[in-house]
């Protein structure tokens, strides 16, 4: 999202089940976003993952002309993160 320096914040830790956080300062095109994951366990076993981002946009430029382009890269991005997260753990059990 260029080159901005901004701190992130932990607002939320539930060990297991949440995470979220704040990025203090400007993110790219906009002036204000938070991210949450959170996780679920499902009936079969299986746990579910959610993630959610919150972006406020600089002005209305932002909103209409920036957002089109950048909300597929954030998802490709977060699908990526998500993979190795599954991959990581998937590791982890196959030599537990």
């Amino acid at each position: 999202m260029g080159r901005t320096h901004v701190r992130e914040q932990l607002t939320e830790y539930a060990p297991n089940r949440a995470l979220a956080y704040d990025l203090d300062g400007a993110a790219g095109p906009f002036l204000h976003a938070r991210s949450r994951w959170s996780t679920r366990e499902c009936e079969d076993g299986s746990t579910e993952l959610l993630v959610e981002g919150f972006f406020v946009p600089r002005n209305w430029l932002s909103r209409i002309v920036v957002w089109p382009l950048v909300k597929p890269m954030i998802r490709r991005l977060t699908n990526r993160v998500v993979s190795e997260l599954e991959r990581y753990l998937s590791r982890d059990r196959a030599t537990a």
